[in-house]
């Protein structure tokens, strides 16, 4: 078998397992990844709605979404971050695709060589998609793209961007403040579909 449809067959594989992606409300992981110039990355997710692309060079649904990602960056600019993350590939491969084919506008490039990364977000297929809000909470994901995407993320990031974020702690959840704080924020968690556990 040759590796094409080795590659097909993983993919479906992967593909299969959907519903294993980190649901909304969990506090995102770490990304342990390197930037293109060899440091490690260290992301901070407060304060800025970021978008979280697991990215592979030889995957088509990825290359397709990069235009997607070109024309969400060019409509919300800086009140976005976009990672892309390429998985397990050859830096100076990936650096010569991107030096054939721009990365969209802003987007920072890192590599999860070691596949620390795609496991801790439970990656299950390429493209994987993330987003987490300015308190670093995962807020909506998906495996593989379509153009249907970008359209849900047009009006996804304006509602986060009229959130107020709330904090995480140690432990990973934002519980600070008033008994009153406490409650309006577990019922606008409850409203958006999160399970609160308490």
């Amino acid at each position: 078998m040759g590796e094409a449809p080795v590659n097909a067959l993983l993919l479906l594989a992967l593909l299969a397992r959907h519903g294993e992606l980190l649901s909304e409300g969990t506090p995102a992981p770490r990304i342990e990844a390197y930037g293109h110039d060899g440091r490690a990355f260290g992301a901070d997710f407060a304060g800025r709605i970021t978008i979280v692309d697991f990215f592979a060079t030889w995957c088509p649904h990825c290359r397709e979404s990069l235009s997607g990602h070109d024309r969400l960056m060019r409509a919300f600019g800086d009140r976005v971050r976009l990672l892309v993350i390429d998985v397990d590939e050859e830096p100076a491969f990936v650096r010569a695709f991107f030096a054939r084919r721009a990365l969209p506008p802003g987007a920072e490039l890192l590599f999860d060589r070691a596949s620390f990364t795609s496991r801790a977000w439970r990656v299950t297929g390429f493209p994987t998609l993330y987003v987490v809000d300015r308190g670093g909470f995962v807020r909506w994901a998906t495996s593989g793209y379509d153009d249907s995407d970008i359209t849900h993320l047009s009006r996804l990031i304006p509602k986060l961007e009229n959130e107020r974020p709330r904090a995480r702690t140690a432990r990973g959840g934002g519980r600070g403040g008033t008994a009153a704080d406490t409650a309006a924020d577990d019922a606008r968690a409850r409203a958006m579909g999160v399970q609160v556990l308490r």
